[in-house]
């Protein structure tokens, strides 16, 4: 009965684990053959279930033997055994552990005795009951001869470290390791779970700087390598990116013939991408820019090592691709939202290494429009023929790309300012458009490499190209005449551009529209300019949003009539102009502004009534502009210099309530307060303190000085209770934030108050 049992449990337990075995070859197959990787799946459930049945067989043979023989059978200590680990095999661990009770009570010398013990540790471990789990495996550890001896210490170990007692775990894992030196499959496999678990104990209590002695004393020399790479991996999960990296690049050091130094210093890379604490964003993007960088040159280095593997060296290529893409792209991108130079140079450097490193690497498409940038950014560096020649790559590697026009266009362009150029041109607007008291200035003689750009852009026309590469080049030439006063061959470009191109390029026909009026602005023809207008404004192709850009334009014009009184410092006619533009177009966006230049022109005009008006009309009109918040301010300054304190205040407080936030906030509601109380409007002047020291309770020293201005009010007005309770209040609260003499002051009105009262302190 015994042996059958026994073939019924070996049955089960040979079931598992084929069970299991065909889980890890699923797992294995899964991407590359999904369809196998269920089959196995589905043979691993029925494995299981064939398991359940031999170990419930198993249960009933060991069970009869327990019922019928105990007095009797002289293994009955291995039917209690066997019966407990079937029975846990099947779930029923409360059953099991009764039998492995009575094993250990009965049968205090059995063989069987340390795995019983051992089952009674598990069961706790799996409850998180380390401290019971512990005496178990500890019990267990008296018997070193068991084969079950050196996991027992390794799973005290674990009870120590989830104790957060490390360094005793760490000791006693060292112990497991030393317990399973022989070479027998299972000690092989319980010395490599203990020593990963060993590195992951050592990041508790260890520095990067010993990891190489530590693991050079506890582990094989041929394992010291990957203990110390865990350890690493450990640091940088946890977000110790320092000591992580530490490693790292000690393991570049100790090995830099191998390729995994690739590896290594991807792994710095990862690390430095969280920006640390008290690093500025600006270093931390050098940072990350450098350890990219200093990537590609290592992966330069290792790729033709002796280790390193094709497909190895593939995988590193396509990460480093995409890593070196991304945060060339992103810094691109960032550097034209924020202008930011120094962005712009860490996408150019980032640029440059994948053009010169990783073109074959990634898809054709991504290789394509990562040279179309770097070219741009070339062309921005005034590198010009090495942009000219980098847009002519681009159009070899995909003529029909998505940047095939605009590679053409700046190609063309690029190779223009390889001509030194001796002059730039000045850009004209409208202060100095029609020139001294609206007199036409002459043109400007045009340099030499301006004439070579025209005969060069006439050039590329002549060839008949495109449209759509036509309407660029035509905008360019007329631009550049256009920019140095040549107005009447510009208009006439313009001209063409705008009425011959608007199907081609709506966008830049309509530029060419509006600078071909600006054009004929600097000619001193405003009425071909008003004509031009019209004509534009009435044509069937003009949008609504066109119409609404040449009106702009009216508005331009009168904005640069203001600006003459201004620059004439006719500040009163530039005041009067500016509120009259606002009154002609009250609706346009530059509305706002007007009612600003123009309040500021009374202002220097010392007309400071006016001014006051004027303000105020901005904020009944255009409370949300952008001068709201300066005019608020400049009103309640206003008032104040009119001696119109009680204006002044509210102006103040006004300001204080919309733009808490503000610099001068906080001083605004304090001179609130300060003319509040002047003016014996006490209540308010509370109010003004009490929501000074609620929005800026940061700023101690004045927070203090408001509270103690409050008790001062109360004291003006006669209460004396309230403004003991306030005097109080500011001794209790606020005299070691305050300046000392105020903590004296509040100290001797509470006593002449409470003297007041007939009380004394």
């Amino acid at each position: 009965m015994f042996r059958l049992a026994e073939l019924y449990y070996t049955t089960s337990r040979t079931l598992e684990q084929r069970a299991y075995d065909r889980r890890d070859q699923a797992y294995a197959v899964r991407e590359r053959n999904p369809a196998q990787s269920r089959h196995l799946e589905q043979m691993a459930d029925d494995d299981l279930a064939q398991a359940d049945l031999y170990a419930t067989s198993a249960v009933e043979q060991y069970a009869e033997l327990y019922q019928e023989y105990s007095d009797t059978y002289p293994h009955m200590d291995a039917v209690l055994y066997y019966l407990g680990a079937t029975l846990s095999s099947l779930g029923r661990t409360e059953d099991a552990l009764s039998f492995f009770e009575e094993l250990a009570n009965d049968y205090p010398d059995s063989s069987y005795l340390p795995r019983a013990l051992l089952a009674f540790g598990e069961y706790h471990f799996a409850r998180g009951e380390m401290q019971q789990a512990q005496v178990f495996y500890e019990a267990v550890a008296q018997f070193p001869d068991s084969e079950i001896y050196a996991y027992a210490l390794y799973q005290e170990a674990w009870c120590l470290y989830n104790t957060d007692s490390h360094e005793d775990a760490m000791r006693q894992l060292i112990l497991a390791i030393q317990a399973s030196s022989d070479e027998t499959a299972g000690a092989i496999r319980m010395r490599t779970r203990a020593l990963e678990d060993l590195a992951l104990f050592y990041v508790e209590v260890g520095s990067a700087a010993d990891a190489f002695y530590f693991f050079e004393q506890v582990a094989p020399a041929d394992q010291v390598r990957e203990m110390v790479e865990l350890v690493a991996s450990i640091f940088s999960e946890d977000g110790d990116y320092e000591s992580g990296n530490s490693l790292w690049r000690e393991l570049m050091e100790r090995y830099p013939d191998s390729f995994q130094i690739v590896r290594y210093q991807s792994e710095i890379v990862r690390n430095t991408l969280p920006q640390p604490e008290g690093e500025s964003e600006e270093q931390h993007a050098e940072a990350i820019v450098r350890e990219i960088r200093r990537l590609v040159q290592i992966y330069e280095r290792a790729k033709d090592f002796p280790d390193a593997d094709p497909e190895a060296v593939q995988e590193a290529a396509s990460r480093l691709e995409y890593q070196v893409r991304l945060q060339a792209t992103t810094f691109h991108r960032e550097a034209q939202v924020l202008n930011n130079q120094l962005w712009y140079a860490m996408a150019y450097n980032l640029y440059g290494d994948y053009v010169n490193h990783f073109l074959e690497v990634g898809e054709p498409d991504t290789a394509y429009t990562m040279a179309y940038y770097y070219a741009e950014l070339l062309y921005r560096n005034e590198r010009y023929q090495d942009a000219a020649q980098m847009w002519e790559r681009c159009l070899d590697m995909n003529p029909d790309g998505e940047y095939t026009e605009e590679a053409v266009y700046k190609a063309v362009l690029a190779y223009t300012k390889l001509v030194d150029l001796e002059t730039e041109a000045p850009v004209l607007n409208a202060s100095n458009l029609m020139g001294e008291n609206g007199q036409r200035p002459d043109p400007m003689p045009l340099p030499d490499v301006i004439q070579d750009l025209l005969r060069a852009s006439d050039r590329y026309m002549s060839l008949n190209p495109p449209d759509e590469f036509a309407v660029e080049v035509k905008y360019v030439a007329a631009h550049v005449l256009y920019e140095y006063g040549h107005f009447e061959e510009a208009s006439e470009r313009f001209a063409d551009v705008a009425q011959n191109y608007a199907t081609v390029d709506g966008e830049r026909a309509r530029n060419s529209s509006m600078l071909l009026i600006i054009s004929l602005i600097g000619m001193g023809d405003l009425e071909g300019a008003e004509e031009w207008i019209r004509v534009l404004r009435d044509s069937p192709a003009a949008t609504v949003d066109f119409r609404d850009e040449l009106e702009g334009l009216g508005v331009d014009i009168a904005f640069f009539r203001c600006s003459q009184f201004q620059e004439r410092e006719d500040f009163n006619d530039a005041a009067l102009c500016y509120f009259e533009l606002f009154q002609t177009y009250p609706n346009r966006e530059l509305a706002d502004d007007a009612l600003f230049y123009s309040a500021n022109a009374f202002q220097q005009d010392r007309q400071f009534a006016r001014a006051i008006r004027v303000r105020e009309v901005l904020l009944q009109y255009h409370q949300d502009s952008e001068f709201a918040e300066d005019t608020r301010l400049a009103l309640a300054g206003s008032f104040q210099s009119l001696a119109l304190y009680r204006d002044a205040a509210q102006r103040y407080e006004e300001f204080a309530s919309r733009h808490s936030e503000h610099a001068d906030a906080q001083q605004a509601l304090r001179r609130a307060a300060a003319f509040r109380q002047g003016l014996g409007e006490y209540e308010q002047a509370i109010a003004d303190y009490e929501t000074y020291i609620e929005l800026y309770s940061d700023l101690k020293n004045e927070c203090a000085r408001s509270y103690f201005q409050i008790g001062d009010i109360y004291e003006d007005q006669g209460y004396r209770r309230e403004a003991i309770a306030q005097y109080r209040g500011y001794l209790d609260g606020y005299a070691e934030d305050g300046a000392a003499g105020l903590a004296v002051h509040a100290a001797t009105r509470l006593g002449v108050l409470y003297y007041d009262e007939g009380r004394d302190r």
